[in-house]
């Protein structure tokens, strides 16, 4: 069985929105939180502090508190000081003198009195994800894009910031591009997701066109306006404006990067609003399932065949190898990897193909079959969860994952709509020859009975309820 954390990151890096459902308590935000907690993302950076230095290295003007504090924080040692001549490494003692650490210090001391600037690594922690809650009056996209304020400082037009946006904007510092960064967006069923998600939803689907970008050039003007009157608060908004000052160089707005992936996690009940097949065609849906008790005291739902730093390594790895292939653009692309990279031979292919045959002249006759995106992102799941494990071994596991998670999403109906159709489909799975002892679709057939049995109870079922 492929464990809950490593499904979502294929999924994840098969296509950048993946959306996990199941009854209210199952853990589904703590596994996005858990995978998401996977990716260190601490680094050094520098805050550079304006100081005066005799020529024997006394400090004349270092008494302030932010100065003071970073030479006890670094215990007098392992600082950089950088002039007109160049830079060195150097000590402090006491903040009341400098000692340089190379043989040419005395041309950084040549004038009684020289002006220095001196520094020591900081380290800063990045988040690599933020845990957005969505509200129950999202009703356009502003409460994610943000919006242009015309009463700013100064009377100045800005353009006020989201959670959202601020981690889109980590993610394209160019430091940080291949960091794995994610949305986290909590219950996010809410609101109607095409009132919020919609233009965000419209660029991922052609992210790999760097002109579509989610934030104009003009309004990444106004940010960085904003940001500058915001840089003296913290490291945070200091980092976040070197990002936006390096893609108005590159003379480009805000684009949807491909280190940048979405998790929402929904309930479904009577307070929210169903996923509309927009939403339903663009995600991968997981279904995280409740668990007994005494397997909830073991808490293994939650772990990884992979470390903290493989799972890193994989994501960039990855992002790499679907760039260099354009997996992501073309089935035969995808079916090539399978077969030609990958344990997979033609005839097993040929059988998964005929199975999504048989499913789709199934689903066609209640006019809820699936198009061209489902099969492509099917083989671009298997193409990519082989990569992940490095083998064919767990192939059944990602057979079934990708059959409930894209093509039997969008199912929904009342008793009249789906009973046969449940029976048809059960058939398929259950007769399918495969050559496997054990029923090859088990976890798939499960699936479907629940919905049999939904349906009996109640009269209308959907997948995902």
């Amino acid at each position: 069985m492929v464990q809950i954390i490593d499904n979502l990151a294929i999924s994840l890096l098969s296509k950048p929105f993946a959306v996990l459902y199941g009854p209210s308590g199952t853990g589904k935000t703590r596994a996005a939180i858990e995978l998401a907690s996977k990716i260190n993302n601490t680094i050094n950076t520098q805050r550079w502090f304006p100081i005066e230095a005799d020529r024997n290295g006394n400090i004349l003007n270092g008494d302030s508190t932010d100065f003071r504090n970073m030479v006890n924080e670094n215990n007098g040692n392992y600082f950089t000081v950088r002039s007109n001549y160049g830079s060195t490494n150097a000590s402090i003692e006491f903040c009341r003198t400098i000692e340089m650490n190379s043989v040419d210090a005395d041309t950084f001391l040549s004038e009684e009195r020289n002006n220095l600037e001196i520094s020591a690594p900081v380290p800063f922690n990045i988040p690599c994800h933020k845990v957005i809650p969505i509200g129950s009056n999202w009703n356009d996209n502003k409460h994610l894009m943000g919006h242009i304020n015309p009463f700013g400082p100064n009377n100045e037009y800005i353009y006020e910031l989201t959670p959202f946006i601020e981690l889109l904007i980590l993610a394209n510092h160019p430091t940080k591009r291949n960091i794995p960064f994610f949305a986290i967006l909590d219950e996010m069923n809410l609101s109607h997701i095409e009132y919020y998600l919609s233009d965000i939803l419209s660029v991922m689907e052609i992210s790999e066109d760097s002109s579509n970008n989610l934030i104009s050039f003009e309004n990444l003007l106004l940010i960085q306006r904003n940001l500058q009157n915001r840089s003296g608060e913290s490291e945070y908004y200091n980092f976040l404006l070197e990002s936006v000052d390096n893609l108005i160089d590159e003379n480009s707005g805000l684009p949807y990067s491909n280190n940048f992936f979405i998790i929402g996690t929904i309930n479904i009940d009577e307070t929210t609003q169903m996923l509309s097949n927009k939403v339903i065609d663009r995600a991968h849906l997981i279904k995280v399932e409740s668990m007994l008790p005494s397997l909830a005291l073991e808490n293994s739902n939650y772990s990884s065949i992979l470390t903290d730093q493989e799972m890193l390594n994989k994501f960039q790895e990855i992002n790499e190898y679907k760039a260099e292939k354009q997996i992501e653009n073309s089935f035969v692309t995808c079916y090539k990897e399978l077969v030609e990279e990958y344990e997979i031979t033609i005839e097993e292919w040929d059988w998964i193909i005929d199975l999504l045959d048989q499913i789709y002249v199934s689903l066609s006759q209640i006019e809820q079959e699936f198009g061209y995106r489902i099969i492509k992102e099917v083989a671009t799941y298997l193409t990519i969860g082989l990569r992940y494990f490095g083998n064919s071994s767990e192939i059944k596991n990602l057979v079934n994952n990708v059959l409930n998670q894209k093509v039997f999403a969008k199912i929904s109906g009342n008793r009249r709509t789906l009973e046969a159709i449940i029976e048809q489909l059960s058939s398929i799975l259950t007769n399918y020859e495969t050559g496997e002892n054990d029923n090859y679709f088990a976890n798939s057939l499960k699936r479907v009975n629940e919905l049999r049995n939904k349906l009996r109870l109640r009269g209308q079922a959907s997948f995902i309820s």
